[in-house]
C-alpha cells in the first residue's frame, strides 16, 4: 500500500487559496477602479459637452470601453468561482 504524505491536499489548498485570492483580487478592481472610472466618466461627460467640442463622443467611446473591460472582469470571475466550485466539489 502506499502512504500519502499530504502533498496532493497541500496542492489543492494552495489552488483553492490562490482562486480564492484572484476572485477577491478582481472583485477589488472591478468595484474600486473600473466601476469607479465609469462613474467618473459618466459624470464629466453631461459636464463638459458644452465646453470643449468631441468631447461627449470621445468620452461615451471611453464609457463603452470600460463598460466591456467590467463585463469581461465578471465573466472571469464567473469563471474562476465555477473552478473553485469543482476544486471544493472534488474534495467533498
Amino acid at each position: 500500500m502506499k502512504k500519502k504524505n499530504g502533498k496532493g491536499d497541500e496542492f489543492k489548498l494552495a489552488k483553492k487559496e490562490a482562486l480564492e485570492h484572484e476572485i477577491d483580487q478582481l472583485n477589488f478592481y472591478s468595484q474600486s477602479y473600473i466601476r469607479s472610472a465609469m462613474q467618473t466618466v459618466s459624470y464629466a461627460v453631461p459636464q463638459l459637452v458644452n465646453y470643449v467640442r468631441g468631447s461627449s463622443s470621445k468620452l461615451c467611446q471611453a464609457l463603452h470601453l470600460l463598460e466591456q473591460v467590467a463585463v469581461a472582469t465578471e465573466n472571469l470571475v464567473a469563471k474562476l468561482q465555477s473552478q473553485l466550485q469543482s476544486t471544493k466539489e472534488k474534495k467533498g
